[in-house]
């Protein structure tokens, strides 16, 4: 059964599907986007933004992906948004040429379903041409992702016009194995990095007996599943990393990048120009260190 908020249900929102053609429409102050700048772990340098989507309703304010993707499929309208989204990106944080670093990305999340949009290869291949080669990740997560006897060739053809192609959760990808579709990155979610900081020490409760709140250790199924990404030849990139053990332990893991407050809040598409194009590094709270120094730093006090 569906969670979403009463913004998302179309049906007892009539006033969203306006909304939303506005916004694929162009209209300006519609389409929201900020950007979280993407840190390598290993080097603390800032290699990317992951592109944060939302829509400015009149009465409701700013509504989230998960509230107005399911009437944007309803509409008709889920590839105009994407299209005007990852325009407004290159507009706004794209560079015609590789500045410094050829691993600079621009990651953007969409609706699985997206995938099967026929118009969508020739789109990305204009749309990716306003970018460094390979720049634009998009990743797509959610329903419409399911294997189906052309969902590979749907991404090969993604893949052909330009753009890199990631799966935004990388327990869904697990899915595809042995013989699924070829992509480049997978996303480890929030939830994952929670888990691998989360755990009771080891053997202190008997298996199946941890209290509320106390979760067994998870850390070796997520390295597991880092390992098996990379067999594959993927990135594997963390999002909603908060914490300094949280960044601290995927560098551990091997995860090779992260966003999320630990290293910035949303930014402006100014300021995430000037990032990328600064070569800039996070630099760790306790001043001077540059990177998440592993195996275990000190917090800062």
């Amino acid at each position: 059964m569906s969670t979403l908020p009463r913004a998302g249900d179309s049906a007892a929102d009539p006033e969203l599907v306006p909304v939303l053609a506005r916004a694929a429409a162009g209209v300006p102050h519609v389409l929201d986007l900020t950007y979280l700048p993407q840190v390598d772990l290993a080097s603390g340098e800032v290699v990317g933004v992951d592109v944060k989507l939302r829509i400015a309703h009149p009465h409701r304010g700013l509504l989230s992906p998960a509230q107005f993707w399911p009437a944007a499929r309803a509409a008709g309208l889920i590839s105009s948004l994407a299209r005007q989204a990852v325009r407004r990106c290159a507009r706004e944080v794209g560079t015609p040429e590789p500045q410094g670093s050829s691993d600079l990305r621009v990651w953007i999340a969409l609706p699985g379903a997206l995938v099967h949009d026929p118009f969508l290869p020739a789109q990305v291949a204009e749309l990716a041409a306003e970018l460094a080669p390979r720049a634009l990740v998009l990743q797509f997560g959610g329903d419409g992702l399911e294997l189906a006897p052309d969902l590979a060739a749907r991404i090969a053809a993604l893949r052909s016009a330009g753009a890199t192609v990631a799966v935004d959760d990388a327990l869904a990808w697990c899915d595809w194995l042995p013989s699924g579709p070829e992509v480049d990155a997978v996303r480890l979610s929030p939830r994952l990095v929670r888990a691998v900081t989360s755990w009771s020490s080891r053997g202190a409760y008997p298996r199946g007996a941890y209290p509320r709140g106390v979760y067994p250790d998870v850390t070796p199924s997520v390295a597991g599943l880092v390992r098996l990404a990379h067999a594959h030849g993927l990135v594997v990139a963390a999002a909603g990393v908060e914490s300094w053990d949280e960044g601290a332990r995927l560098c551990d893991l091997g995860c090779e990048r992260a966003s999320g407050y630990l290293f910035s809040p949303p930014l402006t598409g100014e300021r995430a120009n000037g990032l990328l194009r600064g070569h800039a590094s996070w630099v760790a709270p306790n001043g001077g260190l540059s990177s998440v120094p592993s195996p275990r730093p000190v917090p800062p006090h």
